[in-house]
């Protein structure tokens, strides 16, 4: 059945007619967690039209779902200091809640402006947040030894481009451009299809299932942490 804002939706839908009303809407709290609509939807001044820029796009929260809700603190770092400032103060104090969001957890975020000012620093606050990073990172290091190895040692380079080394002494590239260009066009093409389908597998996937539930986790995590 619908959850508490579908029912908001279908009622301001009979209220207002075909366009419904989002205004309406959006003040409405679905999930009666004391947070608007409009608060959890990127929109807490409720001055959203079509086609226009919401205030938000980012700390997005299920409108029907309670357990999604900001604290105090968190509210206020996404809503502006008041629905009355004027267009430009909005702008300067969205900015501000931007960059707070976007380097959110990072070392010496107030010190450096929001930059990590040394690759430890960076190393450190990755290890921090990937509870997988001792799996990751040894296999990133093979992945990248082992490109360097194909392309200078084994002639990856020049059965794509027809330049660089090859893997046997004085080889010839024995493949026209025509048939690299189809190639690398098919090649590009297959690993979209198949980052396509890996996407929509694990966005959909439940979460409880063993062993790909975590995996399917992480994926759907990124529509709510999309860093």
């Amino acid at each position: 059945g619908l959850g508490g804002f579908g029912v908001d939706v279908v009622d301001v839908h009979r209220v207002f007619g075909a366009n419904g009303s989002w205004a309406e809407l959006c003040k409405m709290d679905s999930d009666a967690d004391g947070i608007t609509n409009g608060e959890e939807m990127g929109d807490p001044c409720c001055t959203w039209v079509p086609d226009a820029e919401p205030y938000r796009r980012w700390d997005i929260k299920h409108p029907s779902r309670s357990q999604e809700k900001f604290t105090a603190s968190q509210l206020q770092d996404t809503s502006p200091s008041s629905c009355n400032d004027s267009t430009q103060e909005q702008h300067k104090v969205h900015a501000r809640q931007f960059r707070k969001f976007y380097y959110r957890d990072t070392p010496d975020f107030e010190a450096h402006a929001g930059t990590l000012s040394t690759a430890e620093n960076f190393l450190m606050w990755y290890i921090k947040r990937d509870d997988l990073w001792f799996v990751k990172l040894p296999f990133l290091g093979i992945s990248g030894w082992l490109m360097g190895e194909w392309l200078c040692k084994q002639g990856l380079c020049r059965d794509l481009f027809g330049v660089g080394p090859a893997a046997v002494q004085e080889e010839q590239p024995d493949m026209s451009l025509r048939k690299r260009a189809l190639i690398l066009l098919a090649a590009y093409y297959y690993h979209d299809f198949i980052s396509a389908f890996t996407h929509i597998a694990f966005d959909f996937m439940p979460r409880y299932l063993p062993f790909f539930g975590p995996i399917a986790s992480g994926f759907q995590f990124h529509h709510v942490e999309p860093r």
